[in-house]
C-alpha cells in the first residue's frame, strides 16, 4: 500500500531554493510519489516515455513539467527518475547492485519527489549534498489497476481506496 503524497506548490519549492541554488537535481521516486500522482492526475502508472521505454509515467511527468518551471526561473535544473520496486530509495537491497545518483555534474542541492524514506534513502547515498523532500505526505493509497496490451498501467479509480490521515 503505498504512502499518499503530493507535490508541494511551485512557489513552496522555490522557496526551499532559497539560497539560490545554480546546480539542483530533482529525483522522483518510480514507487508511492509515482503512483500518488497517476491517482491525483489520473495519469499511467507506467507508459511509454518520448523515447518508447515504459516508465514510471505519472512522476517523470511531474518532473519534466518542474524542471522546465525551474528552468524558466532561471534555476539550472535536470532530474532523474529512480526506480521502481526493490531498486527503489527506500528499499535498499544490498543483493543487487545499487542504483547510483546521478552526482556529476556535481548538483548543489537535491530536491526529492518522494515520501521520508526515499529522501532518506536519497541522504545515505547523496556524497554530502544536501537533500530536501518537495512532497507531503497525506494518507495510504490502496488501488486497483489494469495493464493494457502495450504495457501502459492505470489505476482504477472505482477499485480504489484513498485513507487521509
Amino acid at each position: 500500500m503505498p504512502i499518499y503524497s503530493e507535490p508541494l506548490s511551485d512557489g513552496e519549492i522555490l522557496k526551499l531554493l532559497k539560497d539560490n541554488y545554480n546546480h539542483v537535481l530533482l529525483l522522483g521516486c518510480g514507487s508511492c510519489m509515482n503512483e500518488s500522482l497517476a491517482y491525483k492526475n489520473d495519469l499511467p502508472i507506467f507508459a511509454k516515455d518520448e523515447s518508447g521505454k515504459i516508465v514510471s509515467y505519472a512522476v517523470h511527468s511531474e518532473l519534466i513539467r518542474l524542471t522546465n518551471f525551474l528552468k524558466e526561473q532561471g534555476v539550472n535544473t535536470r532530474y532523474e527518475l529512480l526506480p521502481e520496486g526493490s531498486n527503489s530509495r527506500c528499499m535498499l537491497n544490498y543483493s543487487e547492485e545499487l542504483y547510483p545518483l546521478p552526482l556529476y555534474p556535481r548538483p548543489e542541492i537535491i530536491v526529492s519527489l518522494g515520501c521520508p524514506s526515499c529522501k532518506f534513502g536519497i541522504e545515505m547515498m547523496s556524497d554530502g549534498v544536501p537533500v530536501v523532500k518537495a512532497t507531503r505526505q497525506l494518507g495510504y493509497l490502496a488501488y486497483g489497476h489494469v495493464t493494457e496490451a502495450d504495457g501502459t498501467r492505470r489505476i482504477i479509480k472505482e477499485k480504489s481506496r484513498l485513507d487521509r490521515y
